[in-house]
């Protein structure tokens, strides 16, 4: 049996700010197995901001199944005087698994997204805090595409003190409230 794997990287900076990277991967099994990955990143920051950039992409096939798997995000950093972050984000993940025979989506398919934005405020002696909200929709495989099944909206509050004469503290306070899309 004899596998092939294929792969390059390459990083790119362009001025003092901006830089980015891509890289792509490629495998071809005995077994009839395919694939290819790529993902391409940028990240740009000036000062007190930072934005990144990622996309991932894979595609596999076989002789009874494709998928096509897409990961895309974006997240902005702004430092706002010396203790205190704002972070905003947004994520997508998408895993579509198709039977090579009949197109359909495979049960195991899944899709969601996920957006949010969190307020940090660290002091260096003393402690962490940070609240947090975010938002997540699921999607179910439908036959040959995704039905919205499932959203949930969640704040989040962390305590953190990191150094104390005894030990690390920690504590989360999670509310969600969830429901469903399709009864």
């Amino acid at each position: 049996s004899r596998d092939q794997i294929y792969s390059g990287r390459a990083n790119m900076n362009f001025g003092k700010y901006l830089n980015s990277f891509t890289e792509y991967k490629a495998f071809d099994r005995s077994d009839g197995f395919k694939g290819s990955k790529q993902e391409v990143g940028i990240n740009w920051s000036k000062g007190l901001q930072n934005l990144q950039i990622k996309l991932d992409f894979l595609q596999t096939k076989t002789e009874f199944e494709k998928t096509n798997y897409n990961r895309p995000g974006i997240k902005y950093n702004r430092q706002i005087g010396k203790k205190i972050n704002f972070q905003t984000y947004l994520e997508l993940e998408k895993n579509e698994r198709r039977s090579s025979l009949s197109d359909s989506l495979l049960p195991s398919s899944f899709y969601f997204d996920v957006y949010g934005a969190n307020l940090k405020y660290e002091s260096k002696a003393a402690w962490i805090q940070k609240l947090e909200f975010r938002r997540r929709t699921d999607h179910t495989s439908e036959g040959k595409q995704f039905q919205k099944f499932s959203i949930s909206d969640e704040i989040t509050f962390i305590s953190s003190i990191p150094k104390s004469k005894t030990g690390q503290w920690d504590g989360q306070l999670s509310v969600r409230n969830f429901h469903y899309s399709n009864p």
